[in-house]
């Protein structure tokens, strides 16, 4: 599931990310201090990431499952490509729940 959601944001596949969380999830984005509630919310985001570069893509991912296989953490290179051209290069770790 969490490959499939990252495939899906770096291919800008909506509602197959939107299919993978339930209607009423959080989405808590800690280095900018806010939390989206709901299809709504999270739907914005994305649209405003990928309006804001020509791509993204994820790689190099280094996995750590919880204990009761339920939880997991990755951390990833993210690479954004500016419209300008711009690659910026940035490591990242989600936390899924």
């Amino acid at each position: 599931m969490v490959t499939d959601y990252f495939h899906f944001v770096d291919t800008e596949n909506l509602s197959s990310i939107l299919n993978l969380m339930t209607e009423d999830c959080s989405f808590n984005v800690e280095t900018h201090g806010i939390t989206l509630q709901g299809f709504e919310e999270i739907s914005i985001m994305f649209e405003r990431l990928w309006d804001n570069h020509e791509w993204v893509k994820h790689d190099q991912f280094e996995w750590v499952e919880g204990r009761l296989d339920q939880d997991i953490a990755v951390r990833f290179r993210v690479t954004n490509k500016l419209h300008d051209g711009t690659l910026v290069n940035k490591s990242n770790c989600n936390f899924f729940t």
